[in-house]
């Protein structure tokens, strides 16, 4: 868990633990799988998006704190994983984000007030900016999200209905 939420990269757990990459690979492959299988298992894993009800409680859980914000119930934001340089010039030119100069996975993850995921989009290219990585959010919120309700965004997101 500790290499999967830092940006450890896999050579230095090579050289930590004095491995091969075969090794090392096989390792990550096997800890992923086992990760995958328990959190498909765990109701509490799943990402859903909310309810008409529980958009109106969210909403009231924001004004609660911040009376201005009528209609939002949830919030958005991307966040940029750093990766390895891949060996394939495609997958390596997919993942260069040129603003940051380095190489990147784009997510992104939207939060309702509860602390809990309700929508995401994972492992986009790190090339891509997140307005156009939220593609598939903006689709679930036009057919999903009841009229006068919308997401809190920073300016990187487009104002629209």
């Amino acid at each position: 868990l500790h290499f999967l939420s830092s940006a450890m990269r896999e050579l230095s757990l090579q050289q930590i633990f004095a491995l091969i990459p075969a090794t090392v690979n096989r390792y990550l492959d096997f800890a992923l799988d086992i990760l995958a299988r328990t959190l498909r298992d765990m109701p509490e894993g799943a990402i859903h998006f909310p309810s008409h009800d529980e958009i109106i409680e969210d909403n009231l859980l924001i004004r609660a704190r911040h009376s201005w914000l009528v209609g939002g119930f949830a919030s958005i934001d991307g966040l940029s994983l750093p990766c390895q340089e891949a060996d394939d010039p495609e997958v390596e030119n997919a993942t260069y984000n040129g603003w940051k100069s380095s190489h990147f996975i784009s997510n992104v993850l939207v939060f309702s007030p509860r602390g809990v995921i309700i929508s995401a989009v994972l492992n986009a290219p790190g090339s891509w900016h997140d307005s156009h990585t939220s593609r598939p959010i903006y689709k679930q919120l036009r057919s999903k999200t009841p009229d006068g309700y919308y997401l809190i965004a920073d300016s990187a997101f487009p104002r629209g209905t």
